[in-house]
């Protein structure tokens, strides 16, 4: 009886088995991403994202999505599909130019949308990038919300996360408000250091005046000259904006 029951729950195993493999073959029809690369070939211009797309011949449209967080708008970017052995589509981010600029520090969300042939339309799963500098190698050091990103002095991240925590301290409390997101800062030991990196603007106007940081983004801020008083009053941009929208 007990070798009976055993081959029993083996068959219907088996059929709940094969069950579910042919519902996951049916979803699984039409251009699926595999896989998705992404390059920076021509730092600080732009950024490439490449998708491996299984049963790519079906694909009659790939469009690749990004916003920048954390209150960017949905950007729509047709990508160039590649077919061959296999099918590749690429969508090339710019990232600095005229009419545009995404700041090194910036948190990419990004997804793919595929038109089959038929009229169907699949999208991926969201996912978030971070637009890096490659020039460096980074690390990164937090005292509470501020999180320090730089390259090169330990010790002067150190001490420059310390005065960020300090101001917050003091102008949240001035200001009344709370700040419920980390307050990302990029470190470069220099304006030289961080050539390319700033907005693109005039040649005279960069002769003209020498930046110690900027605030760049609701949550990010670029520190060009390591000082206490630079970080202190470029977060403090962060705050008053925060209050003014409250």
């Amino acid at each position: 009886m007990m070798r009976l029951g055993a081959l029993l729950i083996a068959l219907i195993a088996a059929l709940l088995a094969s069950v579910l493999l042919a519902g996951g073959g049916q979803a699984q029809d039409g251009p699926q991403v595999q896989d998705t690369a992404i390059r920076i070939e021509e730092f600080p211009s732009s950024v490439t994202f490449t998708a491996l797309i299984a049963d790519g011949a079906q694909a009659a449209e790939v469009v690749f999505f990004y916003t920048i967080l954390p209150e960017g708008a949905l950007t729509r970017q047709p990508a160039e599909v590649m077919r061959g052995d296999v099918t590749r589509a690429s969508a090339v981010v710019e990232t600095s130019g005229a009419d545009i600029y995404i700041p090194v520090g910036a948190d990419i969300e990004w997804f793919w949308e595929l038109t089959s042939s038929d009229g169907s339309v699949v999208e991926t799963e969201r996912e978030i990038w971070r637009y890096e500098d490659p020039r460096y190698e980074w690390d990164e050091l937090a005292r509470g919300d501020v999180v320090v990103r730089y390259y090169d002095s330990e010790s002067v991240a150190a001490e420059l996360a310390v005065e960020g925590l300090d101001a917050v301290e003091e102008m949240t409390a001035l200001l009344g408000i709370t700040v419920d997101f980390p307050l990302k800062v990029y470190v470069w030991r220099s304006e030289a250091d961080a050539q390319g990196v700033q907005r693109v603007r005039s040649e005279g106007f960069d002769e003209q005046v020498i930046t110690g940081g900027v605030r760049v983004l609701a949550d990010l801020v670029h520190i060009y000259q390591p000082d206490a008083w630079v970080i202190r009053h470029e977060l403090t941009h962060v705050l008053t904006k925060i209050a003014g929208e409250s």
